[in-house]
Order: C-alpha cells, then structure tokens, then sequence
C-alpha cells in the first residue's frame, strides 16, 4: 500500500468519526461528563485498531 492511499484511509476514517461525532454530539447533556470523554475514547481506540486488524489478517 502506498502512502497516498494510507493518507486516503486516514483522512476516510477520520471522515466517519467526526461526522459521528458531530450527529451525537447535540444529543449530549451537561451531566454526561463520562461519555463526553468515553465517546471519543472509543472511537479512537476502534478507528486504531480497525486497519491494523485489516493488516494483520490481510498479511
């Protein structure tokens, strides 16, 4: 894979992940301090790990 298309993959994800964000972040309250931080934990940690899984099995 060459570094335009991991740059094409990177931007994609984090394409997907703010549009996420940017649905569910009205939908937040002020008392939702955990998911306020927990939300964009996830999302980092799954958007991480999703391609390197891909690379693992496509190896």
């Amino acid at each position: 894979m060459s570094m335009w298309e991991l740059v094409l993959v990177a931007v994609s994800l984090a394409m997907d992940a703010f549009a996420v964000a940017v649905a569910k972040g009205p939908c937040l309250t002020s008392r939702d301090d955990l998911k306020r931080v927990g939300m964009p934990l996830l999302f980092g940690v799954f958007q991480m790990a999703m391609p390197l899984i891909g690379w693992v099995i496509g190896a």
